[in-house]
């Protein structure tokens, strides 16, 4: 598993403290250019180097204040989206 930790709300410190917490390899200052279904799973492509990855998660907003950017209308229906209820 990697993790990306990009700009954002949150304090970089903290999310990498986090991933740390139990060794997922974090990746801090990244720039995710694409991600794209690959053969058996995704290919993410960032601006350092380019990964494989079975499963993708991208989170926004806070544990329990869902925040679904305006293309989550336009997803393929085979995106499986989940917000708090």
């Amino acid at each position: 598993m990697n993790v990306i930790i990009t700009e954002g709300r949150y304090d970089r410190d903290y999310l990498e403290r986090y991933a740390y917490s139990f060794s997922a390899p974090a990746e801090t200052g990244v720039t995710v250019r694409s991600v794209a279904r690959d053969v058996d799973g995704y290919r993410v492509d960032t601006d350092h180097h380019s990964w494989h990855a079975l499963n993708v998660v991208i989170a926004t907003g806070d544990c329990d204040t869902p925040f679904v950017p305006a293309i989550g209308t336009s997803l393929s229906s085979d995106v499986t989206q989940v917000t708090p209820t």
